[in-house]
């Protein structure tokens, strides 16, 4: 990925721009941008949510349009930056339009590094946590899951860099659930240095 437009299909990972029902990320260090005036329709049937590590910069009279309460929002990682012309609920923003419940800036997710992702299809888990804690010389990973739909298991990856990842292990899924589940695993080989830890789940 590089830096670029909301609409540029070079900007995305998977070489198209954004749709409905997509989990839409911008890591750390990147910047997407609108053009002036763009009216970016992501009203559907599935869930979209757009998540900030990076900035996202709305063009001067450009918006998003989302769903009211079929679960659409926009979170905002610790770092990441809504840029725009007008104010909402202290964000700065352009003309976005949704409800103050779809806005939730939060410090649940793992920090977003490597390329931007764009998934397609309504999210199999619902993660309301994820951590990664220096126990000792081992490396402890917490997450807590508020919902699951036929999740077999995760697989946890390490990576150096952001950009290249290994799989270090595998924890089961609790398969269909809609109560808050808390899962650990240890990392008792961690590498020197700094380290990125992300989550993979297969249905």
């Amino acid at each position: 990925m590089q830096n670029g437009g909301w609409s540029t299909a070079s900007t995305w990972d998977l070489g198209r721009a954004p749709n409905e029902g997509d989990l839409i990320v911008i890591p750390s260090g990147l910047l997407v941008s609108t053009g002036f005036g763009e009216y970016l329709y992501l009203r559907g049937p599935n869930v979209t949510i757009i998540v900030i590590g990076g900035t996202l910069s709305l063009g001067f009279g450009s918006y998003i349009d989302l769903d009211n309460g079929d679960g659409d929002r926009i979170e905002i990682l610790s770092g990441g930056t809504l840029t725009g012309s007008a104010p909402i609920l202290g964000i700065p923003t352009s003309g976005i339009l949704f409800d103050s419940d779809l806005l939730n800036p939060i410090s649940a997710y793992p920090p977003i590094t490597g390329a931007a992702v764009i998934q397609n299809g309504i999210l199999p888990i619902e993660l309301a946590s994820f951590e990664a804690n220096l126990e000792g010389n081992n490396v402890k990973i917490s997450w807590t899951t508020a919902a699951e739909i036929n999740n077999d298991f995760f697989s946890i990856e390490r990576s150096v860099d952001g950009k290249e990842w290994e799989v270090v292990g595998e924890v089961p899924g609790a398969g269909n659930s809609n109560t808050s589940i808390d899962y650990t695993f240890t990392d008792y080989d961690p590498v020197p240095g700094m380290l990125y830890y992300r989550l993979k789940q297969t249905d």
